[in-house]
C-alpha cells in the first residue's frame, strides 16, 4: 500500500523536522514518553544539520523546502518523533552520527499528514458508486476532517492547499479498492494509537516507535484468527469460508511483505491490534474484514 507522501532531501528533513520540535521539546519531555535528554538532542541535530548543508553548499527550490515545512506543521509531535527516528535508524536504530557521515542530500519519503490525505481520499470515494449508508457516512466523515484540518492549518499558519493538490495527484491513479484500503489503513491505525494512549502497557510498547503503521494484511490475519478463536459461534458457515479463504491470501501477502523488508515493528503491531479488538464488538470486526475481502484479493493478483 502506498500512502502519498513528499519526496525531500535527507538532510533537510532533519533540519527541518528539527526545527519544528525545538519549540515542543519540553512539552514532549512532559507527556512522560521521551528521555530527558531529548531536548538537547534535539538542538544538537539542528546544529548538526545545519552545519552540515552549509558544507555541502546544496541547495533546493523553495518550493519544496515550503511544502516541506508546511506538512511537518501540520504532523503530530509524536509523528515528526517517529519521523526523525526513521530517518536516523539505518538498521540499528536512530544514530545521529553515522547518519550525517553519510548523508548528501538524497531524497527520503515523507507520509503527507492524514488530515490532507484522508480528506482527499474521501473525496476521491465519493466519486464512486456508494450505497446510501456509505456516502451520508463518508460525507459526515469528509466534513469532520475538513473542520480539524482547517483549524490546525490556522493554528500552525498553514496554507494546506499544495499539499492537498499533491494527495489529490497521487490518489487519482487508485483504485475504488485501494482508496478504501488507505482509508480503513488511516481509521484502524487513529483507533489503535488512540487505544494505546489509554492502556499503559501499550504505550510502552510503541515507545520507542511511536508512529507505528499497522500493516493491513496483519491487521486482516489478527481480525480473522480472533474471530475463528473467540466467536466461532456468530459466524455462518459461508462466513467461516470467506473468512478461511481471504486469511490465506492475507498470509501470502504478509509473508512477501516481510521478505521485502517492508513490516515495521511486527510485535508491536500485533499487541496494538489485539489490544484494540478486546473492545470491538464481533459483528464490528466482522464488518471491517468485510471491507478488506476484495482489496486482500486485488493485492494478491497484482504484479
Amino acid at each position: 500500500m502506498t500512502i502519498p507522501h513528499l519526496d525531500a532531501p535527507d538532510l533537510l528533513i532533519l533540519a527541518e523536522t528539527t526545527q519544528a520540535l525545538l519549540p515542543s521539546s519540553q512539552e514532549l519531555l512532559a507527556q512522560g514518553d521521551l528521555e530527558a535528554e531529548f531536548p538537547e538532542r534535539i538542538r544538537e541535530a539542528h546544529t548538526a544539520a545545519l552545519a552540515r548543508l552549509q558544507e555541502l553548499e546544496i541547495a533546493w527550490p523553495e518550493a519544496l523546502s515550503s511544502d516541506l515545512r508546511d506538512l511537518l506543521r501540520l504532523t503530530p509531535l509524536q509523528g515528526l518523533v517517529a519521523l526523525l527516528q526513521d530517518l536516523l535508524d539505518q538498521g540499528e536504530g536512530p544514530d545521529l552520527e553515522r547518519f550525517l557521515q553519510t548523508a548528501s542530500g538524497q531524497l527520503y519519503p515523507v507520509r503527507l499528514p492524514r488530515l490532507v490525505v484522508c480528506g482527499e481520499v474521501i473525496e476521491q470515494l465519493l466519486q464512486q458508486d456508494l450505497t446510501a449508508t456509505d456516502r451520508q457516512s463518508l460525507e459526515l466523515n469528509l466534513k469532520s476532517l475538513q473542520e480539524q484540518l482547517a483549524q490546525t492549518a490556522a493554528a500552525q499558519s498553514v496554507d494546506p492547499l499544495r499539499l492537498q493538490a499533491r494527495a489529490r495527484a497521487e490518489l487519482v491513479t487508485l483504485s475504488p479498492q485501494d482508496l478504501w484500503e488507505l482509508l480503513y489503513h488511516f481509521v484502524a491505525e487513529e483507533e489503535l494509537q488512540q487505544q494505546s494512549s489509554d492502556q499503559p502497557d501499550a504505550a510502552m510498547a510503541k515507545r520507542d516507535r511511536s508512529g507505528v503503521m499497522v500493516s493491513g494484511p496483519l491487521l486482516f490475519l489478527e481480525i480473522v484468527d480472533y474471530l475463528l478463536d473467540q466467536h466461532p459461534q456468530t459466524l455462518t458457515p459461508d462466513q467461516r469460508l470467506d473468512l478461511l479463504s481471504n486469511r490465506s491470501k492475507a498470509e501470502v501477502k504478509l509473508k512477501a511483505m516481510t521478505k521485502l523488508g517492508r513490516m515495521d515493528d511486527q510485535e508491536t503491531q500485533t499487541q496494538l491490534i489485539r489490544t484494540w479488538m478486546t473492545d470491538q464488538s464481533p459483528q464490528n470486526l466482522l464488518d471491517q474484514v468485510e471491507v478488506m475481502f476484495e482489496t486482500i484479493g486485488s493485492e494478491e493478483s497484482a504484479p
